[in-house]
């Protein structure tokens, strides 16, 4: 994990310790594929993780791991192009996590179960979540919805 900026030192050098300004994002690096602000560099960023409202569900991803945002969404499909976040590794580790859960759910399929692993999907304040934690809580969310229990 490291530091991001969300307005980038360079276009704004006396944000670089405002806390609003901070982000925790990962390496970055895959291999040779680039991501989050290792891609994106000093270019400008719309959304902002901490003020947004729902960032979460903002975003809606595919069984094979895709990341979308809604059409009527802008600053979700900047931000999606900005920190290349629907990279093939990224793709290919959201669609593991996918897995995992649909090996889970075929062992036990009950609402109990869904909301058990939702749960721990949502990590508590001062917790670490998992790693792509979004696409399991998008993921189960549909899931619960299926069995006609709201999220």
């Amino acid at each position: 994990m490291k530091i991001e900026h969300h307005v980038p030192r360079a276009a704004d050098p006396a944000r670089m310790f405002e806390w609003l300004n901070l982000l925790g994002v990962c390496g970055g690096i895959y291999g040779t594929e680039r991501t989050c602000d290792t891609y994106r560099e000093d270019r400008p960023l719309a959304l902002n993780p901490k003020t947004a409202t729902n960032v979460t569900n903002r975003f809606r991803y595919t069984p094979r791991g895709q990341i979308l945002a809604g059409d009527d969404d802008p600053e979700g499909k900047a931000a999606i192009e900005a920190l290349n976040l629907d990279a093939v590794v990224l793709r290919r580790n959201r669609a593991a996590v996918v897995a995992v859960l649909q090996r889970e759910l075929r062992r036990d399929d009950s609402i109990a179960n869904i909301k058990r692993l939702l749960r721990k999907a949502i990590a508590p304040l001062g917790q670490q979540s998992l790693p792509f934690a979004g696409v399991a809580i998008h993921y189960l969310d549909r899931k619960l919805r299926r069995h006609g229990v709201a999220p």
